[in-house]
């Protein structure tokens, strides 16, 4: 980027900006989430009151205001500006380190701002907003910053390299303990679960994984090992499955050598005996695995910081009866209350009469379709013990994917974009198509999109969709798919008058539609009915960058 060789001059000014979240409009959930990926996130409109000295470059720290805790919680450069809006003065800023907003331990507390820079005001909103950080300051608080993200005492890399280099990429990420990640369908959201749980279970001598190939390979071995569980929740899910519950076994009188070491290995109790069933307890899914998680634990008590994570993956979670299947874990799961941390909680299991608590070592990870209206009724109290990561439509993972026939050629994430944004309009943004529609791999393991392959798409995948959302309101899907302004060879779905014969006698007050419509099967082999979507935009390039 242009100017960043400046952080080397200790003279250069640097420049705070705050956030106060209880009237600010920044994403900053979207923008953790995509650094925590390994992504540089750009955002606009921020408000400064410095204008002058203010370069393309210059670095910039976030102080968070308002509710506790306050302090820095990002760093980045400015990518524009100063310009001026409606008499004030903003920038944008390409972020590339982000701190968890909601643990003082993970920013630099405005207490330790005001107790190392006395003549430096950090906590007025009126005086920091905008404000520049003296160039006696600025050294030592990049110091302060690099400690903070890479554990580190000093601003050197081991082969001696500046601070700057290593700026935002920690020796280990931290990861949150609970996370959702949440968006319409077809994001990538169960992809990114697996990518992310093998970052979590990554040591320090591991490569950093971006191949979707080597992701998996490396995600199956640790589902071997028994780091990584993956469940479906659905509505028949329970606190039996998922705890621990009564299940009743059939005793065979003839056979009951097998009995024990097949049916019962897994039981802990003989509850009762009657006539010919047992009833045992039984251990859940859940508590199995964090059984095994404290186990790793144990192994290597005398050094804590080497236990190995586990990671519990449970995809559409919002599907099942979440009070049901948690139980008490509701609180046993949230960060604090785990095993080993100062306000740890244990409960006793009510079949067994376990005191059992989460292992600290372990992650959880949901995923929600938020195109399901079931969310709604997500309980408050698992949502208060989440993060939440959203997931939306990545059309720059179909930048470079064209159609071509017969001359004409269409971009496909240019084609989508315009798409989502029309459903965006008429409906929202939950109902958006996700990017992994037309992410299919064909041979060589390579994204392969002729037009037979398009047409298939469109007729078997976006149409129905499209009829799920709109409800068979047709001339919205129209709208949607630009048919309205079309020429009728290239109309996915056609709206034809009904004559005047087809009703015959007195129909009363019956509501006569005034129009038919019919899917047009043929036209999704039409390479222009796609181009065609939108007559503004060229859709035959790439998307530009924004």
């Amino acid at each position: 980027m242009e100017g960043e060789g400046r952080m080397e001059n200790t003279k250069e000014k640097g420049l705070l900006l705050t956030w106060k979240p209880e009237v600010s409009v920044w994403d900053y959930e979207k923008v953790y989430s995509e650094i925590q990926n390994g992504k540089k996130v750009k955002t606009t409109g921020w408000r400064t009151r410095a204008i002058q000295e203010v370069k393309i470059g210059m670095e910039v720290f976030i102080m968070k205001l308002g509710e506790e805790p306050k302090g820095i919680i990002a760093h980045g450069h400015v990518v524009k500006g100063p310009y001026l809006e409606n008499e004030t003065y903003y920038v944008d800023i390409e972020f590339d380190s982000i701190q968890n907003v909601d643990d003082e331990k993970n920013i630099i507390s405005l207490a330790e701002l005001k107790n190392k820079f006395k003549d430096k005001k950090w906590d007025s909103q009126g005086d920091a907003i905008g404000s520049y950080i003296d160039e006696t300051i600025l050294p030592e608080l990049r110091k302060m910053w690099n400690k903070l993200i890479n554990g580190e005492e000093n601003s050197k890399t081991s082969d001696g390299g500046d601070e700057k280099e290593t700026m935002g990429k920690a020796s280990k990420k931290e990861f949150d303990k609970n996370v959702i990640f949440y968006g319409p369908p077809g994001t990538g959201k169960t992809y990114t679960t697996a990518k992310r749980a093998v970052e979590i279970c990554k040591t320090e001598s591991e490569k950093e994984l971006t191949d979707y190939t080597e992701i998996m390979e490396r995600y199956n071995e640790l589902k071997k090992k028994n780091r990584i569980e993956f469940i479906t929740f659905h509505q028949s899910y329970g606190y039996e499955e998922f705890i621990e519950g009564i299940k009743p076994v059939i005793s065979n009188e003839d056979d009951e050598s097998e009995d024990e070491s097949e049916n019962n290995k897994e039981s802990k109790t003989n509850i009762k005996i009657e006539n010919d069933v047992k009833y045992d307890i039984v251990d859940g899914i859940f508590k199995k695995f964090c059984d095994n998680a404290r186990k790793a634990i144990i192994e290597t008590h005398d050094n804590k910081e080497n236990k190995e994570p586990y990671v519990f993956i449970i995809d559409e979670i919002n599907r099942g009866n979440i009070s049901k299947i948690f139980g008490e874990l509701i609180t046993l799961i949230e960060t604090t209350k785990r095993a080993g941390k100062k306000e740890c909680i244990s409960t006793k299991l009510p079949y067994s009469n376990e005191e059992f608590t989460v292992p600290d070592n372990v992650y959880i990870i949901g995923t929600m379709n938020t195109a399901d209206r079931s969310i709604a009724l997500m309980d408050t109290a698992l949502r208060r013990r989440f993060k939440f990561e959203e997931m939306l439509p990545n059309y720059d993972l179909l930048k470079d994917i064209f159609v071509e026939d017969k001359g004409v050629k269409v971009n496909i994430g240019a084609m989508l974009k315009v798409i989502n944004e029309r459903i965006e309009y008429l409906y929202d943004r939950e109902h958006t198509i996700g990017h992994a529609v037309f992410l299919e791999k064909g041979k060589d393991n390579r994204i392969d999109i002729d037009i037979n392959k398009l047409e298939n798409i469109f007729k078997k995948s976006i149409i129905p969709l499209l009829q799920e959302y709109f409800y068979e309101d047709y001339e919205k899907i129209r709208i949607v798919l630009g048919d309205n302004a079309k020429d009728e060879d290239e109309q996915f779905i056609l709206a034809v008058s009904i004559p005047e014969d087809v009703f015959e006698g007195n129909i009363g007050d019956i509501d006569i539609p005034e129009k038919k419509y019919i899917i047009n099967y043929d036209n999704f082999k039409n390479i222009r009915a796609y181009k065609n979507i939108s007559q503004k935009k060229d859709l035959s390039k790439k998307i530009s960058d924004e």
